[in-house]
């Protein structure tokens, strides 16, 4: 093919030849979308074992010192109780949205809420946290952006499902137009 009917082409050439050279193979996002599900529950796990002495009211670093050393702009849903009940139904709530993050159940809306979450948590008690912990919600924050859901994930079970009955209900509709016509 030659480079003028790759440029009369609109250029699918140019785009082919980026993608290549720039594109992610989506079962790659697939990998990471599980690897960080997974440790988003994992880190929860860990946490969970000394809730109340890192989260709670007793704890080392008590709610109204938290609120009183953070800035204005610090952001959590930790601080709206230090009661052992509520933090605890707020990591549950934090660990169904990983799990749904890592089988890739609605991934994006999961991705914001877990990279929210995450954000929330890790802003109740900074003295628990260190570079894996910022690495973690950096990196929920730019997969945000991606097809994490692309592959190997419940949302692309359920496109897949969805186009391949559109597809049906278009064949049997065509086909069930023709054979009107032809006997009429």
């Amino acid at each position: 093919m030659s480079a003028a009917t790759q440029s009369a082409g609109g250029g699918g050439g140019l785009r082919a030849a980026l993608g290549r050279a720039v594109g992610v193979d989506k079962r790659s996002l697939a990998l990471l979308r599980v690897c960080l599900g997974a440790l988003s529950v994992w880190d929860l796990c860990a946490r969970a074992r000394d809730l109340q002495a890192h989260y709670g009211q007793l704890g080392v670093w008590p709610l109204v010192h938290a609120v009183d050393t953070l800035s204005e702009n610090t952001f959590s849903l930790h601080f709206a109780n230090g009661s052992p009940l509520f933090q605890t139904i707020l990591f549950v709530i934090h660990a169904l949205i990983a799990l749904c993050f890592l089988v890739g159940c609605r991934t994006r809306v999961a991705c914001v809420l877990l990279w929210a979450c995450t954000t929330s948590l890790q802003n109740r008690n900074l003295l628990l946290l260190d570079f894996g912990d910022d690495l973690l919600r950096v990196t929920l924050f730019w997969c945000m952006f991606l097809p994490m859901g692309a592959r190997y994930s419940i949302d692309h079970f359920w496109s897949s499902q969805h186009s391949g009955a559109v597809v049906a209900a278009t064949t049997s509709s065509s086909s069930s137009s023709s054979s009107s016509s032809s006997s009429s």
